[in-house]
């Protein structure tokens, strides 16, 4: 880790054979967010043991993990805060998790989906959660609680707005962005390199 304001660095040991997939800090800059494998690879080409962990920057501390996945994880979504993330479950793949960020306690039920978590993403403001899943529905949660708010399907029958990024995203979503206000959604597929806009409320 290092303090780009003073050019200092730290660090923190993994475990004998085990390596990082990805991490991201979180936007205050206090929490490490990592998805971690060990270096066996099972038959099917993949590594075995997927781990999510999420540690103190400043002391290593790790206040939360999830190992069990099948599949690599996407490293976890934090809120602007930096108070509350968002994971996809390591038990059920069409399900997501918010947890409190310092304490890794759960708020509330699991965010049920219809297939497995493909993105998401918090509104600007932290007040709404935006996730999307393996069928291409959208789904908004508040992003406080977690609670269900509304969702709707990406076919052919919702129109994006005409907006020059305009593409087909006839493939796996895989970034969602919510504005502000809730009103008006991103969404891209890293595979068919398009992106559309969207008006949520038509």
């Amino acid at each position: 880790r290092w303090d780009l304001r003073e050019m200092t660095s730290s660090e923190f040991a993994l475990p004998p054979q085990r390596f990082f997939h990805s991490a991201l800090v979180s936007p205050d800059g206090r929490w490490l967010a990592s998805v971690e494998a060990t270096t066996e690879v099972l038959p099917n080409g993949t590594n075995a043991d997927e781990e999510v962990r999420l540690r103190e920057l400043a002391t290593g501390r790790v206040v939360f993990e999830a190992t069990g996945y099948r599949s690599v994880p996407a490293v976890p979504v934090f809120s602007p805060d930096s108070s509350r993330f968002v994971i996809r479950s390591s038990t059920r793949e069409n399900e997501a998790e918010m947890y409190m960020t310092a304490t890794g306690e759960r708020i509330g039920d699991p965010l049920r989906m219809d297939g497995y978590l493909s993105a998401a993403s918090f509104s600007a403001d932290g007040a709404l959660l935006v996730t999307c899943d393996g069928t291409k529905r959208v789904r908004i949660w508040d992003g406080i609680d977690g609670a269900a708010i509304r969702h709707f399907y990406l076919d052919e029958d919702r129109k994006p707005l005409n907006c020059p990024l305009e593409g087909r995203n006839t493939d796996r979503i895989s970034t969602v962005s919510l504005s502000e206000d809730g009103h008006t959604l991103m969404t891209g597929s890293q595979l068919d390199q398009t992106v559309r806009v969207w008006d949520v409320d038509t």
